[in-house]
């Protein structure tokens, strides 16, 4: 990071400019360009008034006040606002950078404060206006997030913990659990757009930035001791993680750990010391004496004989029936099935989570929404909101009315098939011949309807969704197996999928 400073005068402005570079990231042994992000000062202003000058904003009286008035700005994710301070300037103030150091480590329970907002900042800018008194500090700040998608963060956050059941383990067993969890559901970034954990929960890729954040607010959440740590990897920048364990504290790399394809997941970057952890270099602040005072490494990477990172997709698979095992369990590698349809895979599927697994694959194979904007009155409180708005974005679906979606019924058949092959004319821009189709044989025929009747022909013809070969069914239920199958079926079919 450079940095220029220009003086104007004892009394005038002083305006520092920083910028930061972009640099490149070894992901999973291949080197690939990951511009770390975060914090970046963009200007500095200070003036002296001499005379007497309006207050603004929120006021303090001590420096805990203020500290804590600016932190909580900040967790709101406001953009701009305005602090100030009743006492001398120096009481305050030394550097800008050093101010923010102090809103960062100021103690809070919240998960999404301390080392989680300070990476979650992406351009940060101050005027101060002072005088003997007091002084007024505004800030303009732009972050990776804004308040709803950090909402969106919360609540997804919260839904995995309960779905993972480890808030009455061990640390050693949150630890693990979570870790399984991330290196199974998320996959690089090599766009290197996504900074966030939101990104990450939105989309299923982040950068490495993502990654730590992700696993900093997951630890918070669960009372272990965490910090993000920010410095070179494989001579590149990066971020990652250590926790404490036992008193002592460990390097995860969840980004270096990573596997998009294995159901077993990799220990290689798992609470390891300093000795364990090859190809990572900490920035300089992570290296002076009163860090590793605060932190001391363990001397041995933690012992993990009878214990491993689990099979966790043979784990979220208990209860599916046999016939079914197969495709599913290949499904569930490429992070496509929300985690929260990963049981009850006998009850029948709704049209949200349908839905929601083909806007996810459509999204995995590259074909991403423009917008997240649809014309469906009652969707807001839909889990899936986001995936039917992209999947009507795309073309996917056309909702039961111009303003219904009805996200919550349970999906027929023959809808199904429509939507299926909606999304294979998107994907790979096939498109299903609306005329001149081969006629079926099935002995319901006459139920299919007449809008189904062209798709149903075509998933017939290319073995994507039969029926029982007698009779197709059209307007009974799919269960979520079943649903989660015939997907699969689709990508592998058409290879969908390859370029992943």
């Amino acid at each position: 990071m450079k940095q220029w400073i220009r003086k104007c005068g004892v009394l005038g402005l002083v305006l520092a400019l920083f910028f930061s570079q972009a640099a490149a990231l070894p992901y999973n042994g291949v080197e690939a360009t990951d511009p770390l992000s975060y914090g970046e000062i963009e200007t500095i202003e200070a003036a002296y008034i001499p005379g007497a000058f309006q207050s603004q904003g929120l006021t303090a009286k001590d420096k805990a006040s203020f500290l804590q008035l600016i932190l909580e700005q900040m967790l709101a994710r406001k953009q701009e606002f305005s602090v100030t301070y009743q006492g001398k300037i120096e009481d305050v103030y030394t550097t800008f950078q050093t101010l923010l150091d102090e809103v960062y480590a100021v103690p809070s329970a919240r998960s999404d404060a301390q080392d989680y907002l300070k990476y979650s900042c992406e351009k940060l800018s101050v005027k101060i206006s002072y005088n003997a008194e007091k002084c007024v500090f505004h800030f303009t700040i732009s972050y990776f997030t804004d308040a709803q998608q950090e909402a969106y963060v919360a609540q997804r956050v919260k839904e995995i913990i309960r779905e993972l059941n480890v808030a009455n383990k061990s640390d050693l067993e949150k630890v693990i659990a979570v870790h399984s969890y991330i290196c199974s559901h998320f996959q690089y970034d090599n766009t290197l757009r996504r900074y966030s954990a939101y990104d990450g929960l939105y989309s299923s890729r982040m950068v490495c930035q993502g990654y730590a954040l992700l696993f900093y607010r997951m630890m918070r959440e669960l009372n272990v001791p965490v910090r993000i740590i920010s410095g070179k990897g494989g001579g590149e920048d990066h971020a990652w993680n250590i926790v404490r364990l036992n008193g002592k504290w460990y390097n995860v790399d969840e980004t270096w750990d990573t596997s998009a394809t294995e159901s077993t997941v990799s220990m290689a970057y798992f609470l390891k010391n300093a000795s364990d952890f090859p190809r990572h270099t900490r920035d300089a602040q992570f290296e002076t004496a009163a860090f590793l005072t605060a932190h001391p490494m363990a001397t041995s990477s933690y012992d993990l004989s009878g214990h491993t990172a689990g099979n966790v997709i043979a784990i979220r698979l208990s209860g599916i029936s046999t016939w079914h095992e197969e495709e599913v369990g290949q499904f569930a590698q490429i992070n496509v099935i929300p985690l929260e349809l990963m049981n009850q895979y006998q009850k029948p599927i709704t049209r949200g989570e349908f839905i929601a697994i083909l806007y996810n694959l459509c999204d995995k194979a590259g074909v991403s929404a423009q917008g997240v904007l649809c014309p469906f009155l009652d969707v807001e409180n839909s889990l899936y909101q986001r995936q039917i708005a992209g999947a009507w974005s795309l073309g996917l679906t056309v909702g039961k009315t111009k303003t219904t979606f009805c996200p919550d019924d349970v999906l027929t058949r023959q809808e199904a098939v429509k939507m299926l092959c909606s999304a294979l004319e998107k994907i790979k821009g096939i498109s299903v011949p609306l005329q001149g189709y081969a006629p079926v044989s099935y002995a319901d025929a006459a139920s299919i309807g007449t809008w189904a009747m062209p798709y149903v022909s075509y998933a017939a013809k290319y073995q994507i969704m039969n029926g029982d070969g007698r009779s197709f069914f059209p307007t009974q239920k799919l269960t979520r197996e079943q649903g989660m199958a015939i997907v699969w079926r689709l990508s592998q079919q058409f290879s969908l999928l390859d370029d992943i």
